[in-house]
This record gives C-alpha cells, sequence and structure tokens, in this order.
C-alpha cells in the first residue's frame, strides 16, 4: 500500500536503507565513548535528570484511532497509560486540513483533540506537509505522502494563514506545535535522494527557519502559552549538523524546545547523539533548553505482516521489551524531557499485534517500565562492563536499581549486601524471590532490584 493511505507502513520502515552511513558513525563513536562512565555528564544533564518523572515524558504515536486503517480497522484507545500525543501520521497533516485553498476539514484534528482530552493527555501538533495547491514544487515527487509535500509553501502567505486557522481554532487545547518532521537542509546535503524523490523536506534551511519565524509570530500571537519545537531532525550525525546549522541561522530565536529523533541500533548507541544535541545546543547558548525524543522506534515481529526494512535489525517479542525498557531508562537518565514512541498501532514498529488488536511483549514492557519510572528520580546509568548496565531509580527514601546486560547471554549480578530485598521484578511484571547466594540472572531485559520489600507504587 502507498504511504499515503497508510501511515502504518511509512517510510520510517526502510530508514537503515538511507541512514547506513549514519550509523557506522555513530557506532564508531560510541566505541570510542568511555562506557564506563556515568550518562551524566554536564551540570544541566544532572539537574534534569534530577527531576521526577511526569505521566508526560511518556509520549505516544497513533495512527488509526480516528481514521480507519487501509484493513477497514479502527484502533482502540491505548491499554497502557501515557502522558502525550504526537499528532504525526494521524492524517492532520496540512494538505489534510486545506486539500483545496480555503476549503477546510478540521473533521479528524477536532475528533482527535477530543479524544486527547477525554483521555487527559496533551498534543503535539507537527506542521506541514505541503498541500500541491500550495507547494513551491507541486510535482516533485516524495517517497513519503505524494507530490508536493515536500517542498515549501510558493506563497508564505499561505502558510501564515494555515498555522493561524490552526492555532486560532485550538487555542489552549494544543499546547506544543512543531514546526516541521525530519527536515533535510539544500545547504549542506543532497534532499532529492538518487531514485530522483524527497523525503520530508528537500527547501532550505534559511526557508524553513523563515517558515519557523512566521510560525512563532502568530502562534505566540494568538496563544502566548502555546510552546514552539524546532523542526526535529533525524539520522544522528547528520541530523546533528542540521539543527546546528538552522539555529546559526535563527532559529535559535524561534524555539521553545529542540526536538530529535532518536532513531539508533540499540537504546545504548542513542547516548552519543544525545551527547552531540547537548555540544551543538551549548554552543548557541542553549543548554538549558529543553530535548525531546518526538520519535523512536524498532522493527519488532509481527505476525501476519511483512517486517522485513531495508536491512535493519527485526526484534523478536522479549528483545523488543528489553529495548522498550532501556530505550525509556536512558532517555530519563540522559535528561531527555519526553520521549515518543512510534508508534502504538504502526504494522512494523508497533506496540500492539494482530492488526492492532493485542497488546504485544513490548507494549506491557512500556506499562511496566513506566510503572517502575514514574514519579521516581533515573540517574546514573552507567556501563561497569562492556556490556552490563545498570540505572539508579529513586522514589523519595527508596532507593532501587535497574539492571542488564546487552550480551544477551545470562550472566549473574549481586545484590549489594546492605540491601534487605528478597525479591525483584522482572519485565513482563512478574515478581521474583531471590536466592541464598544473593545472585540473579541478568539478560538483555531490564530487572528491577529494590533495596527493601514493599511493593513498588502502582503508577497513576
Amino acid at each position: 500500500m502507498s504511504e499515503t493511505t497508510n501511515p502504518g507502513v511509512s517510510m520510517r520502515g526502510r530508514r537503515t536503507s538511507r541512514s547506513g552511513i549514519a550509523w557506522s558513525l555513530v557506532l564508531a563513536t560510541f566505541a570510542m565513548s568511555a562506557m564506563t562512565a556515568s550518562v551524566s555528564s554536564s551540570s544541566q544533564q544532572r539537574d534534569r535528570a534530577s527531576v521526577p518523572v511526569t505521566p508526560e515524558f511518556f509520549g505516544m504515536h497513533i495512527h488509526n484511532v480516528v481514521v480507519r486503517s487501509d484493513q477497514g480497522t479502527v484502533t482502540r484507545w491505548p491499554s497502557v497509560a501515557f502522558g502525550s500525543w504526537r499528532l504525526m501520521d494521524a492524517y492532520v497533516k496540512w494538505r489534510d486540513l486545506e486539500p483545496a485553498k480555503g476549503q477546510w476539514n478540521f473533521r479528524t484534528l477536532d475528533q482527535s483533540v477530543l479524544l486527547a482530552e477525554q483521555n487527559g493527555v496533551d498534543l503535539v501538533f507537527t506542521l506541514g506537509l505541503t498541500p500541491r495547491w500550495a507547494s513551491a514544487r507541486p510535482d516533485e515527487p516524495t517517497y513519503t505522502y505524494g507530490p508536493g509535500v515536500a517542498a515549501e509553501p510558493r506563497d508564505i502567505g499561505d502558510w501564515e494563514n494555515y498555522v493561524a486557522r490552526v492555532v486560532g481554532r485550538y487555542k489552549g487545547r494544543i499546547k506544543y506545535y512543531e514546526i516541521w518532521n525530519e527536515p533535510w537542509f539544500s545547504e549542506i546535503e543532497k534532499t532529492i535522494r538518487s531514485d530522483g524523490k524527497a523525503g520530508f523536506y528537500s527547501g532550505s534551511a534559511a526557508k524553513m527557519v523563515e517558515m519557523a519565524g512566521v510560525a512563532y509570530r502568530v502562534i505566540k500571537g494568538i496563544d502566548p502559552g502555546a510552546k514552539v519545537i524546532a523542526p526535529s531532525m533525524d539520522h544522528a550525525n547528520e541530523g546533528i549538523k542540521r539543527l546546528d546549522l538552522y539555529l546559526s541561522l535563527g532559529g535559535k530565536a524561534f524555539t521553545d524546545i529542540v526536538g530529535f529523533h532518536l532513531y539508533a541500533p540499540t537504546p545504548e548507541s542513542t547516548l552519543p547523539i544525545i551527547a552531540g544535541i547537548r555540544t551543538v545546543l551549548a554552543r548557541h547558548g542553549m543548554s538549558n533548553t529543553e530535548i525531546w525524543n518526538t520519535e523512536s522506534g524498532y522493527v519488532i515481529e509481527n505476525p501476519g505482516e511483512q517486517t522485513g526494512s531495508g536491512g535493519e535489525r527485526v526484534l523478536s517479542g522479549q528483545d523488543a521489551a528489553g529495548f522498550v525498557a532501556r530505550s525509556l531508562l536512558l532517555a530519563a537518565s540522559s535528561g531527555i524531557s519526553r520521549f515518543y514512541w512510534y508508534a502504538w498501532d504502526n504494522r512494523i514498529r508497533g506496540l500492539t499485534s494482530g492488526r492492532n488488536k493485542e497488546i504485544n511483549s513490548a507494549g506491557v514492557a512500556f506499562g511496566t517500565v513506566r510503572r517502575w519510572m514514574l514519579g521516581a528520580i533515573v540517574e546514573n546509568c552507567r556501563s561497569s562492563s562492556t556490556f552490563q548496565w545498570e540505572c539508579d531509580v529513586k522514589r523519595g527514601q527508596r532507593v532501587a536499581r535497574v539492571a542488564w546486560n546487552t550480551a544477551g547471554a545470562s550472566t549473574m549480578w549481586r545484590i549489594p549486601s546492605q540491601w534487605s530485598v528478597m525479591e525483584y521484578e522482572t519485565l513482563d511484571g512478574q515478581v521474583m524471590q531471590k536466592g541464598a547466594e544473593r545472585v540473579v540472572p541478568l539478560g538483555a531485559s531490564p530487572v528491577l532490584f529494590k533495596s527493601d520489600n514493599l511493593p513498588w507504587p502502582t503508577a497513576r
């Protein structure tokens, strides 16, 4: 099926094929980094990691909760709790809202906003992509959502009117506006791939900054309390270069929050990406600016679906569960303020299976690690060896430690001698009793070790 009609098989299914160089650079950087050091390496990072995890940290994407999929199914509201919904691949792009100049259709967005309010989650609305009628290059092919959508608008007035209509309609109901999704910039790279197609944005960084300036002025003028997220970059080192260019050309003035997409081969290999983002922000005097991981996910086994993805690893249910938990723990410890999972009902990256009818192991892990983390401080994630990782989780005076072994093969973890703990929790929600020898088998799925024998609180 085309990506236009089925976001469940969007371009994210082919991410690896267009980013092999990026990942090789990341892995080289990661291999040279000090894995034995604490993740918390800056004062700003420690400050952010020392704040209890809030419900909004746990973000989600949902495709078909309003609009039926191409199989005719509608997704039930997720069975795991989360605090924020990013409206990307939810049929509410600019081309969906204004398919012809001056002809507006807010039905899907109205229903999405109402659903979010009914379920107590806030919203991130991603601006763009350009309708063909407004596009500066209406016939330009893309491998995302049809011709013309990756170009900037021909008339900046159409963009200004679009932003004003959306913000005016949802003032006080949508709190966060993201300028664009995954732009590539013509100043530093070819925005048209070798197959003659563009991705999400095919213009210049200078034009994107101009659009951001207009959007920022309009948003703040209509809804001063709303926050503006910079265009969310992707592809590791290349994305960091794009962010640096965007801020250098004036984007800093129009940024309340920095968004980035932390796609990486493993959760641990996101850490040098985060460090690179922080280096850029420090150079621009933005060290205190919040960083949101506005999109991340992995390819997960889904019976009955094609999960091949350009060479990207397909995770088993157990491996996917471990990746979910490790991703969330490491992000929180690194001072990332929010983490938006892509996606609840995606065919190849979903936390559900069976055409979105059943929660899978990764979805269960999302709920379990949320319970471990919510209201707690997650800090000092560190690697004591090449493969073994530990994170401290503190809730008031109570202390716990989450540990895992990235090698996959089981090793033994020794419970600290001063802890009176008799039990520990696994990622599937089971409470296990420790043996008299005070050692516990440790694999790739994180395990929660408490320093006492009280139940770990239930998340709200």
